[in-house]
């Protein structure tokens, strides 16, 4: 097949100089005056004055933090599924639905064509990073398969549909992408994921997969598969042009010695990212533990609150220009989906100022201090990673 990563890299040199250049708390405060300006005429906007909104600490004064629950009774509910000009302009054609982590319930996360665009720009990002460390990669001359769940979509109205983000995707998928693409449709649509595992075992090692991604967990099962099928057979046997491993969704710690035994003898290279169902926040440009970089001016405005601070009745929100590091703070968004001050359920913590560099420490739900321990997930996941270390064992899953 045609090989278009000289067209990446001619685009990847343009973007990473622009990264490199890039002023981030100047890019945030732009891309919230352009999202406030985009939405102005929205009923959310007219709520809060958006036309009158010049700097951030003007929209922190209008526009209180919410969360999903506040979004779908003041704003949502009553006109689901059709989600017109409410807190994004135009129609909604998407729904992104996910558990709800935080509440156990089922969320329907509103899904523009504008924040799909941001996330196949952040996609790139992802590729623009693996050509900076592997200026030799040739990762468009074959296959990028993407291991997710089943991408049948419901429909929910004229033009509106609903179902897993894999799925939202793939069916807003621009035409260009589609030769580079695995699995392919008939696949991508099974529900069942034990014959959908065992399918995609058999098959994808006679693709010239270059390109890998998934959750950790998931991925986890296809190489036990692929090892049943194949004789113990690693990436450099079934995978031989594997160029970019890229995982995402859950702390990698616990997973990452069986990650590297996979990849053992191969040349591809592991790279984290930080997807959500509410847009693509960040994404690794350096190694395992420095911190995932902000992606800062591509339509998602972020806010942090100190996680201690997050239930209280007036906590401080700050931006990129007064976060501090080593403080764990609750991520908090404002998109062009039509999300304003979002309480998005993860804990990160800052590396890195300039750039933003966070560290994922966990979810808002996954905090104890019934005795003043302030216990997180990030610590839990360490122990977890230390205790495998000490017996001589990996993880799957805990």
């Amino acid at each position: 097949m045609l090989d278009a990563t000289p067209l990446l890299r001619l685009y990847a040199r343009r973007r990473h100089h622009q990264l490199v250049h890039e002023d981030a708390v100047r890019a945030q405060e732009r891309v919230l005056l352009d999202l406030l300006h985009r939405a102005r005429e929205t009923r959310f906007g007219r709520d809060h004055g958006f036309a009158g909104i010049t700097s951030v600490a003007d929209f922190q004064a209008r526009v209180p933090l919410r969360r999903y629950e506040d979004f779908w009774a003041d704003y949502w509910q009553a006109a689901f599924p059709r989600l017109a000009d409410l807190t994004w302009p135009g129609r909604v054609p998407f729904l992104a639905v996910t558990s709800g982590t935080t509440t156990g319930g089922t969320k329907y996360i509103p899904w523009t064509m504008a924040i799909n665009r941001a996330n196949e720009r952040a996609g790139l990002d992802v590729l623009v990073h693996h050509l900076a460390a592997r200026p030799k990669s040739r990762v468009l001359g074959g296959k990028a398969f993407m291991l997710g769940g089943s991408t049948d979509l419901v429909g929910q109205a004229p033009g509106v549909r609903s179902g897993d983000l894999s799925g939202i995707a793939m069916a807003a998928q621009p035409w260009w992408a589609h030769p580079f693409s695995y699995p392919s449709r008939a696949i991508a649509l099974m529900t069942d994921w034990e014959a959908k595992i065992d399918r995609l075992a058999a098959e994808s090692p006679a693709q010239d997969v270059r390109v890998l991604t998934g959750t950790p967990s998931w991925l986890l099962v296809l190489f036990d598969r692929l090892a049943e099928r194949h004789g113990g057979a690693g990436a450099v046997d079934v995978y031989p042009n594997l160029e970019l491993l890229v995982h995402g969704g859950v702390n990698f710690g616990p997973y990452r010695r069986r990650f590297e035994a996979f990849l053992a003898g191969s040349h591809a290279e592991l790279r984290e990212v930080y997807p959500a169902s509410e847009g693509f926040i960040a994404v690794a440009d350096r190694g395992y533990g420095d911190g995932l970089r902000l992606i800062v001016d591509n339509g998602l405005f972020f806010e942090f609150v100190p996680l201690a601070e997050l239930e209280s009745a007036n906590p401080t929100r700050h931006w990129l220009s007064t976060v501090e590091l080593d403080v764990n703070y609750a991520v908090v968004l404002s998109s062009c989906a039509g999300l304003w001050a979002y309480v998005l359920g993860d804990t990160v913590r800052f590396v890195e100022r300039r750039p933003p560099r966070v560290l994922i420490t966990g979810r808002t739900s996954y905090f104890l201090s019934a005795f003043g321990e302030h216990l997180i997930a990030e610590e839990i996941e360490k122990a977890v990673t230390s205790a495998a270390a000490a017996v001589g064992t990996s993880v799957t899953d805990y």
